[in-house]
């Protein structure tokens, strides 16, 4: 007779007869028909192929798009931050030179004036550098979600592969 193995492999002990019996008749269709469904199935899944090498590129262009934003914003927000350091040593100094004059009774208005100048600029500033936080904030979601929506089309590409 005939013997089937734990790992799904046949031996024949007897005769050949033996394994057509097992299988069974050959198929009724023609080799045609095979072989069209056969090419069928390669054009799709060249198609998907491609399909699934343009999502890779596009998501690709767009993270690169993303992280070049990014970076252009964490420059920025540096030379924000240095400006801001610089513009609040500016108005500490002016404070102290205003408390040395207060000390001797010589009130410099110029001096307080120009405190007064720095600290709206360094307002400004601090204005700016909290826009510019939220916008990197933003920029972060919005990086987060591309992502997230890349992957999950990859996986689902990836699954409609198998």
């Amino acid at each position: 007779m005939y013997h089937v193995g734990d790992d799904g492999r046949f031996s024949a002990k007897e005769s050949n007869l033996d394994l057509v019996e097992y299988i069974g008749p050959f198929p009724d269709k023609s080799q045609g028909d095979q072989t069209a469904k056969i090419e069928l199935l390669r054009t799709t899944l060249t198609q998907q192929t491609a399909e699934i090498d343009r999502l890779r590129a596009e998501g690709a262009a767009a993270i690169e798009r993303l992280q070049a934003e990014w970076q252009s914003e964490f420059t920025a927000a540096q030379q924000l931050r240095s400006e801001n350091e610089r513009l609040q040593a500016e108005i500490e100094r002016l404070r102290a030179e205003l408390l040395q004059s207060e000390a001797r009774n010589t009130a410099d208005a110029e001096a307080a004036e120009h405190a007064a100048r720095l600290e709206g600029l360094l307002d400004n500033s601090r204005e700016a550098l909290r826009e510019l936080q939220e916008d990197h904030t933003e920029m972060d979601h919005r990086a987060e979600g591309a992502r997230s929506a890349y992957l999950g089309v990859i996986k689902t590409l990836w699954e409609m592969r198998r």
